[in-house]
């Protein structure tokens, strides 16, 4: 693929931000790009497996994935064998050695059934929950295996469609807390600045409007600047990257140091190339950019202590049940909250009683659907 092309298509990921329907199609685009038969968005939480994103094609094998198959994965599985981060790309042979190949389920029959060859998968985490997720390609079998060039090709390509994806996620979440957009900013959970074309800003919602002064400000012309003086230089160059004729690279994040007492902000930059439908509301004009602003200290999940105690648990029982909930042992548990072993076991058999569970599992079902209902989530 040429570089025009590869160009036209980060454009284009940045773009379905604003149209979570296109992502079948900017998948295929994915996969046609790095000589794929397939792509799939596939969560590496195990909770959420089944709620995958994929391209038109094959359909019946992504059918099936979300029906059965994401429950016996077993690539997904050997991934979690490895220090997963960022940018990593894992191929079918770092999964699984080729002698095991025929006796493995997945890839015997799953695979076999639907004519999938090579796997290749790069993976990134969403900065909102530190959700993992993985860009899944598939090749036909008669395809052979990756080349060299088209597992750069993905590489290059995932950091475009990771962060388009998931800040695309956002935009629908705050679409979902109202109509004009500028409203749904107020009601999310983290920074967001809205910039026109000449990179003025627009529209800051509060969260961000508490970053200023330490690290942020903005002069007469509504223009960005960085406070830290090592970073004002890099904020620049991010901002003129995501001006419409700018050239986007993979890097359209960094980290914000605040020039007093303070955690470091993680900042994302969403260019703006097709506003008209978009963000009219927050009047941009033509082009422009969404900075969004993360706290990297924020806790990764939601609070909902304040959930439980309308289900009946007492303040003390809630804090108890979100952590015994998301995986850790009572014993785990009861030292996070300095209480003893034995006094955790007594609460947790309470909250048992009071919310009429009588399995451990039962809980983390319970406390999953709730941080469900109150984090972003995958739109299916």
């Amino acid at each position: 693929m040429s570089e025009p092309k590869i160009i036209a298509l980060i454009e284009a990921c940045y773009a379905a931000a604003f149209d979570f329907e296109a992502w079948p199609r900017i998948l295929a685009q994915v996969a046609s790009a790095v000589g794929a038969h397939g792509s799939a968005l596939v969560p590496q939480d195990e909770r959420r497996s089944a709620h995958i994103i994929a391209s038109d094609s094959p359909a019946e094998a992504h059918a099936a994935y979300r029906s059965v198959w994401w429950q016996q994965a077993s690539w997904a599985a050997a991934a979690k064998t490895f220090l997963l981060h960022n940018g990593l790309v894992l191929r079918e042979s770092d999964l699984i050695k080729f002698e095991n190949r025929h006796s493995d389920a997945f890839f015997q029959i799953f695979c076999q059934t639907y004519h999938l060859g090579d796997l290749a998968a790069c993976l990134f985490i969403d900065p909102r929950d530190q959700n993992l997720y993985s860009i899944v390609v598939f090749k036909n079998q008669e395809q052979g295996p990756y080349s060299t060039e088209e597992i750069e090709r993905l590489h290059l390509l995932t950091p475009h469609v990771a962060r388009a994806f998931t800040l695309g996620t956002a935009l629908s979440d705050a679409r979902d807390q109202a109509v004009d957009l500028t409203v749904g900013f107020e009601r999310l959970s983290f920074g967001t600045i809205v910039l026109d074309g000449a990179s003025r800003v627009r529209n800051i919602n509060s969260i961000a409007g508490r970053f200023f002064r330490n690290y942020l400000r903005q002069d007469g012309d509504q223009h960005l600047h960085a406070l830290y003086p090592g970073d004002r230089e890099r904020f620049e160059r991010l901002l003129v990257a995501a001006r419409p004729g700018g050239i986007i690279s993979a890097s359209l994040n960094m980290m914000l140091r605040p020039v007093r007492e303070g955690h470091p902000l993680l900042v994302e930059v969403l260019p703006l190339r097709c506003t008209e439908t978009a963000l009219s509301p927050a009047d941009t004009g033509r082009g422009g950019a969404l900075l969004f602003l993360y706290d990297v200290f924020a806790p990764a999940h939601p609070d909902i202590e304040e959930l439980l105690v309308q289900l009946g648990l007492s303040h003390a029982e809630a804090r108890l049940a979100q952590l015994v909930g998301r995986g850790h042992s009572p014993r785990t548990a009861a030292s996070v909250l300095r209480i003893a072993e034995g006094t955790a076991r007594v609460h947790l058999r309470s909250c048992f009683a009071k919310l009429g569970i009588v399995r451990q599992s039962e809980l983390a079902v319970l406390i999953t659907r709730l941080d469900t209902l109150t984090c972003p989530s995958t739109r299916s």
